[in-house]
């Protein structure tokens, strides 16, 4: 369910609100499908970082925050290690794409709570 609103809702050039990070689209992480983002480069404006999530992680991050009602910094570096790896903005990534989806609110520094039924 999260993919598919994740595929939807996010197209390539979109800002995610809230953050600095531009949608890029599709693409590959880790040897599976993934949905790629921008970060910007301190060091070389013209080129910015490249990350990504996976449809795994999205259906992981999801299953989470819906049924503990909360997605932290501390459950996503315990549980989501191989994301944690590529980058810890995919922690802020992820919870303000939910945020953007209306599916989360961004309570405070490293904690997203539900939003909502679903």
């Amino acid at each position: 369910m999260i993919t598919k609103m994740v595929n939807e809702k996010l197209h390539s050039g979109l800002k995610i609100p809230g953050t600095t990070f531009i949608v890029k689209g599709c693409g590959k992480r880790r040897g599976k499908c993934a949905l790629i983002y921008l970060i910007p480069n301190n060091n070389n404006p013209n080129k910015p970082y490249e990350k990504g999530i996976t449809k795994p992680e999205w259906q992981q991050a999801y299953q989470q925050i819906k049924t503990n009602k909360i997605f932290t910094r501390q459950w996503f570096n315990k549980n989501m290690k191989l994301c944690v790896k590529e980058g810890g903005c995919n922690f802020k990534f992820i919870g303000h794409v939910f945020v953007f989806l209306k599916k989360a609110n961004y309570k405070n520094h490293g904690v997203f709570s539900k939003r909502g039924k679903y």
